[in-house]
């Protein structure tokens, strides 16, 4: 029974991914750009109240039909409006409750089903204009004019989509136009398509701000010497795995510190020291692999080991100070240095102000080392800790 259910889940899933992909494809959602589509996605009005307010005009528009149209259609109109503004509802109510962004397939049901009651929209106008009804003319004119601004602006970061939802609007309300004035059939038309290029120009604005804002970001994570993510850039880092951390689960810290450094610094010039730096970056991130490292400023760094990582922390660490210590080649100054490297380390739980103890943790490691260097017949005492320490000559 087990082999079969597995199979069913199986293929379901398979086929919900299709679909997903057919959609990203449709509406031109980037699939391998994960940081820009949840910023084009955020942009949206998918939280609940901005949900609710978009549809409220639509909700309204239906409801006046029911009143003054006195239909059946109306009728039918405005319940799918109820049943489509629940679904859009719910799942991003779900979202906001549980303090997370919008999962991508919920976002992909709410887009669908903006797109359903828009569908439903343009079709509800049309019948309302053609009821004669002054009232109803008037006031399915004004909403379509708002449901093109709304598209223009709040559905600019799908362009795909927006002109495809102004199409399908249109559609309707120029049958309806087409028999009353050929003037007034033009104008409508001027009108959605000077809002679909209102769409791409906004498109086009929304995403040089949001690559701004990615590269200011980017800037205010990143050590401008070295390119290692600095002091913000490495707390980013411990957030975000904090964040995801399961029971269980612990991260290692590694904290290294440069030993003769300011020797090379002084002998060679600022020039060589950044020199230094750069390549020590470079050799720490190719020993770390895909683990972040960090340089907190002068010549501290910090590499995070989280996951199978974090159980070879001993190794990693070995392999990092192998590196560190191999000779520099100083060309403009024609000089080949060396530099040695304290470092300390500490494994532990990242939840509940985790990641700030194991930093001083691993910091105090760091310098038992360097305290038992300068009085190497002194035993250093072991600080109180809550997590594993380790200290590597």
């Amino acid at each position: 029974m087990d082999e079969p259910r597995g199979l069913l889940v199986f293929k379901i899933e398979t086929i919900l991914r299709r679909a997903d992909q057919a959609f990203d494809r449709v509406v031109g959602l980037p699939r391998h750009d994960l940081a820009l589509r949840g910023d084009l996605v955020d942009t949206m009005m998918l939280r609940p109240l901005g949900v609710v307010t978009a549809s409220l005009g639509i909700l309204l528009m239906s409801l006046a039909a029911c009143w003054y149209a006195r239909a059946d259609w109306a009728f039918v109109w405005f319940c799918a409006d109820v049943v489509v503004l629940t679904a859009r509802v719910v799942p991003a109510w779900i979202a906001w409750r549980n303090g997370v962004r919008v999962p991508d397939r919920v976002a992909r049901i709410i887009m669908v089903s903006a797109a359903v009651m828009f569908t439903t929209f343009g079709l509800g106008c049309a019948a309302s204009f053609a009821t004669g009804i002054e009232i109803l003319r008037l006031a399915a004119t004004m909403a379509i004019m708002g449901l093109f601004t709304g598209l223009a602006i709040r559905w600019a970061a799908l362009p795909r989509l927006s002109i495809g939802m102004h199409v399908i609007v249109s559609v309707p309300m120029l049958y309806v136009l087409t028999g009353i004035s050929g003037f007034v059939t033009l104008l409508f038309v001027v009108l959605a398509i000077g809002s679909m290029v209102l769409t791409i120009q906004n498109n086009r604005t929304l995403r040089a701000l949001l690559s701004a804002k990615r590269q200011a970001q980017r800037l205010a994570h990143t050590d401008m010497l070295t390119q290692l993510r600095n002091r913000a850039g490495l707390q980013a880092e411990l957030d975000r795995l904090a964040a995801a951390e399961r029971e269980g689960d612990a991260v290692s810290l590694l904290f290294l510190d440069l030993d003769g450094f300011k020797a090379v610094n002084d002998r060679h010039g600022h020039a060589a020291g950044d020199r230094l730096l750069v390549e020590i970056g470079a050799r720490l991130r190719a020993t770390a692999g895909e683990a972040p490292v960090a340089r907190l400023g002068g010549d501290e760094f910090v590499v995070v080991l989280s996951g199978a990582a974090a159980q070879n922390a001993e190794a990693v660490a070995a392999a990092a100070r192998d590196a560190i210590t191999r000779p520099i080649a100083l060309r403009e100054q024609g000089a080949l240095v060396r530099v040695g490297v304290s470092l300390g380390g500490a494994t532990g739980p990242l939840r509940d102000g985790g990641a700030a103890r194991l930093l001083a943790e691993a910091d105090t490691a760091l310098y038992a080392v360097k305290r038992r260097r300068r009085a190497p017949h002194q035993a250093p005492s072991a600080p109180r800790r809550s997590a594993t320490q380790t200290a590597v000559a």
